[in-house]
């Protein structure tokens, strides 16, 4: 006997096709059919809510790029898609960072699986900045 194997990343549907009286009695008919389900049912359990997860990271002034604005930093963040409802704000700032973080006028930008990209649309950072990353699913 083998498994169903089920697509990497379901979707889900609300349609699945009917058994008709003159479908053939064979398993594929079934298994297509339990595909569905299953993967209906994955969907529905990643995409449920749950708890809010917070990451707590510091962005080195380092890690800006570019040389005119908007200044860029890719931050790793797990649990992230380009669909997931994130906020970000700022960690235990020193009146330092609490400037260089106002001067920077920094906005989230783009997500994509696994990372988001944030823009600094003023002066680029020039000091270190703690943040938190709050990932939604509450």
């Amino acid at each position: 006997m083998s498994n169903l194997k089920t697509s990497d990343y379901p979707v889900f549907t609300n349609e699945i096709r009917k058994f008709e009286t003159s479908d053939p009695g064979h398993a594929s008919e079934f298994n297509e059919r339990m595909k569905t389900l299953i993967e209906n049912e994955i969907a529905l359990n990643r995409d449920k809510a749950n708890k809010a997860i917070t990451y707590e990271k510091t962005i080195l002034a380092s890690e800006w790029t570019g040389s005119t604005e908007p200044y860029t930093v890719d931050l790793e963040v797990p649990d992230v898609d380009q669909l997931t409802n994130v906020e970000i704000v700022p960690g235990e700032l020193s009146i330092e960072q609490w400037e260089s973080m106002t001067d920077a006028s920094i906005t989230r930008g783009t997500q994509d699986i696994g990372m988001i990209t944030l823009y600094a649309y003023g002066n680029k950072p020039n000091v270190d900045l703690p943040i938190k990353i709050i990932v939604r699913g509450d």
